[in-house]
């Protein structure tokens, strides 16, 4: 079966703007939600806001699985971190 995610963009939209997107998202019947989680914004005037603090709030306004686009292991993250973030959102 076909799934469609909503894909948020981190460097370019700020947190209470893809929180708003996010609901939106749901309310068209979107099946998921996901952002980007790159560290630094690609476009001018652009934003470099942290994926999984944002997909915190968001799972606090809609009901949808949550997820994220790229998260760059052990270039950026240790794995442990990765496991410890996603099971905190998991928890909330």
């Amino acid at each position: 079966m076909t799934q469609y995610w909503f894909a948020g963009s981190t460097e370019e939209f700020t947190p209470p703007q893809l929180v708003e997107q996010a609901r939106a998202a749901e309310a068209a019947g979107f099946d998921g939600l996901g952002l980007s989680d790159h560290w630094a914004p690609w476009f001018p005037d652009g934003q470099g806001s942290q994926a999984w603090v944002t997909l915190g709030a968001i799972g606090q306004q809609t009901s949808l699985p949550l997820a994220t686009g790229v998260t760059p292991v052990v270039h950026h993250y240790h794995p442990g971190v990765v496991a410890q973030a996603f099971m905190s959102l998991e928890s909330l």
